[in-house]
């Protein structure tokens, strides 16, 4: 369906996303926005995300909302609308992976993203629920949520690089968790990793959930039953060797 026309475009962005660059190319994209005669401002995130609601500091003539910054910071802002299909989101993508705008192969660039408000169509994909968190790329359970344990704590921008040492620390004491996971009300599966997807990509590197599209209306699940550093280890390595 058609972007729909007047009101003004929300540029959320996060300062630290992109070694520091997100500030300035949220600026371009307000630049582009305006020279094509659109209104629009930016918002910078506070500690990963808004003090208050951005329902109400955006406004209600807000047309759309732009989110400069990685994965991470496109999922903040989506757990933090009241409703989120009630206003068209785009990225500008800046993170490390920026797994979501790959999937949906969007402009990454601010004169780009500029040109898919102006003309772009809305395009609705699938969104998960883990809990009461939201979620429209993938949720899972095993060794790499035991890494991003690990880096929650962390301060500054990330970087492939910044997931060497918890991943090093994560397999030193690694052991394979045992997990019973019920897909649709089959019978429990035993395996020792799961994730749920509604992407391909994996990481920014390589794809688990092969059949999986983000507008399919339904999520893939992907089971490993064996999980043991044999088997972890050697990803682990292609992953940090990739970038």
């Amino acid at each position: 369906m058609p972007l729909s026309s007047g009101g003004h475009t929300a540029i959320l962005v996060n300062p630290i996303s992109g070694g520091g660059r997100s500030r300035a190319l949220a600026d371009r994209l307000a630049w582009a926005l305006k020279q094509r005669g659109l209104a629009c401002r930016v918002w910078p995130t506070r500690k990963g995300g808004f003090t208050d609601p951005i329902d109400a500091m955006v406004g209600k003539e807000c047309r759309a909302i732009v989110v400069v910054g990685g994965d991470g910071t496109f999922n903040a802002v989506l757990n933090q609308l009241a409703d989120p299909a009630s206003i068209p989101l785009a990225i500008l993508p800046t993170g490390t992976a920026n797994i979501l705008a790959k999937e949906l192969n969007l402009p990454g660039t601010p004169v780009g993203v500029a040109r898919a408000i102006e003309t772009g169509v809305v395009r609705h994909i699938d969104m998960g629920l883990l809990g009461k968190r939201r979620f429209c790329a993938c949720v899972s359970c095993g060794f790499d949520a035991m890494v991003t344990r690990a880096l929650v704590q962390r301060k500054g921008a990330l970087g492939y690089r910044g997931y060497v040492k918890p991943v090093i620390s994560v397999l030193k004491a690694y052991r394979p968790p045992i997990l019973s996971v019920t897909v649709d009300g089959a019978d429990p599966v035993q395996c020792a990793y799961a994730l749920v997807s509604n992407i391909k990509n994996y990481g920014g590197l390589f794809q688990l959930a092969h059949r999986a599209a983000p507008d399919s209306g339904h999520l893939d699940v992907c089971l490993l039953t064996r999980a043991g550093l044999s088997q972890i280890a050697p990803v682990s390595y292609t992953h940090l060797r990739a970038h």
